[in-house]
């Protein structure tokens, strides 16, 4: 593998209804852009999602059903490449999403480069709404950050390695205090707003407040 080449995680439980369309956009990135493998961790689905993620040519990993944090650490550590990059599972990757990030890790500080989101339910008065204040908060953001999250987040796995991935013992936060550590570290945390994954966002408020 050469230095810029890729592994895509993706963590997921019971994600049949979203994990057709993000398989979709990024299996094509196995043709055109340095990504080299897929990786599917499977966090005890009991809906249908194997059956759907099996059709595709990717990897696929049974998990322990110990939360996100888990599948994300069992999927980097079974990476073959460099870099690892990090999709949730109700995300669907615009076509650049990935080279976008790239270039930020051209400086040996920068530890790891997230991007920011676009919408797949625009039908949907509250999903725009939700939409409309993440982008304005990340067209402010500065290209230095100190927090990254993990739905569109491309890691050196030798960093990774370094400071021991994702704390299992949060369910929830896992990216914040990975973040924390890595900048304590002594590394950088770089941010991308071109680079878009499209992200189901709630439809309605019942399931917005969960």
């Amino acid at each position: 593998m050469t230095m810029d080449s890729v592994s895509l995680v993706i963590p997921g439980r019971d994600c049949a209804a979203t994990i057709r369309e993000c398989l979709d956009a990024v299996v094509p990135m196995l043709e055109r852009t340095p990504l080299r493998e897929v990786i599917f961790v499977d966090d005890g689905s009991t809906d249908e999602t194997a059956e759907i993620v099996t059709e595709f040519p990717v990897t696929y990993i049974k998990g322990e059903g110990r939360g996100p944090g888990s599948a994300r650490n069992i999927g980097w550590r079974r990476a073959r490449c460099p870099l690892v990059w990090f999709v949730d599972s109700d995300c669907v990757a615009e076509p650049e999403a990935l080279t976008l990030l790239l270039p930020h890790l051209s400086d040996p500080k920068v530890a790891a480069v997230s991007g920011s989101y676009g919408n797949m339910a625009s039908h949907s008065l509250l999903a725009c709404l939700i939409h409309e204040e993440i982008v304005q908060r990340h067209l402010a953001m500065p290209e230095r950050v100190n927090f990254l999250a993990t739905f569109n987040v491309i890691y050196r796995k030798a960093v990774l390695e370094e400071v021991g991935g994702f704390d299992e013992r949060f369910l929830k936060g896992q990216d914040a205090e990975l973040s924390w550590r890595v900048l304590e570290a002594g590394f950088d945390l770089g941010f991308e707003v071109h680079s878009r994954v499209k992200h189901f966002h709630p439809i309605s408020w019942r399931a917005y407040l969960r």
